[in-house]
């Protein structure tokens, strides 16, 4: 399990291949989202352990270097990391926003130490993080958020585990959903694609991470293992097959 987070955030003497591996997924995503004045990204994964916060983290950060004004929020609320990561305070954040317990947000905007990216951390656990995040209250923040931002980055629990990243779909733009090589299971995957299709959730695209370079033969880094995910409460989806070779995405 990680412990310690403050070396996973691409910097300087990072690999070559795994800082144009960020800088290639955020120029497809500036298309993705170039309809709409202050785009809203969700990033999600099928199952835990597929590195997803850490992985945003990274996109967030690589906007911010372009000098676009970045805020990320921390909605993976059961089990949040992107304070660990940003190493800030997680005193109260989204839960207490969407509840109404925090009524002024730039209360809990956070700075951090990079330049044009702030963050809005989880907060304490509520008993209903599925509620709040489908409520107008959601929707609501986001809406103050686009005056004041020019992307919003969103941090949600995996698909395959609770339903609290696809309750507020019809709030976001698109998602890009992270898929751990050698470990998520091609079934686990059809099965996010299916609930989020289901949800009517507008799927971005994919990023493939913890990919052997030696190993893939192509131009991308091995990425740093991921340490457990934390305990969530499983439940049962409905599920069909279909052929990758017949999606676009």
């Amino acid at each position: 399990m990680i412990k310690n987070y403050e070396n996973v955030l691409v910097n300087t003497s990072s690999p070559f291949a795994l800082t144009e591996s960020f800088k290639a997924i955020r120029t497809n995503m500036l298309y993705t989202g170039k309809n709409e004045k202050c785009p809203v990204f969700g990033v999600t994964s099928s199952d835990m352990d597929a590195g997803k916060s850490i992985v945003l983290a990274n996109i967030a950060q690589s906007f911010a270097q372009l000098g676009k004004k970045v805020v990320l929020l921390d909605c993976d609320i059961r089990k949040p990391v992107q304070h660990k990561i940003f190493q800030v305070k997680n005193n109260e954040g989204i839960s207490e926003l969407l509840a109404g317990i925090s009524a002024d947000i730039k209360n809990d905007i956070i700075h951090t130490h990079i330049e044009n990216l702030d963050i809005i951390t989880a907060g304490h656990i509520p008993p209903n993080p599925s509620e709040l995040l489908a409520s107008d209250n959601f929707k609501e923040l986001l809406d103050i958020l686009k005056d004041i931002y020019d992307v919003i980055f969103v941090d949600f629990p995996p698909v395959g585990i609770v339903v609290d990243a696809i309750v507020p779909a019809q709030f976001v733009t698109s998602y890009i959903v992270v898929v751990r090589c050698g470990r998520d299971k091609l079934q686990s995957v059809e099965m996010t694609l299916d609930i989020m299709e289901n949800s009517n959730a507008n799927i971005a695209g994919f990023v493939l991470n913890d990919v052997n370079i030696k190993s893939a033969g192509v131009g991308h880094y091995r990425y740093t293992r991921y340490g457990r995910y934390g305990r969530y409460s499983y439940g049962r989806y409905g599920y069909r097959k279909y052929g990758y070779e017949n999606r676009e995405k």
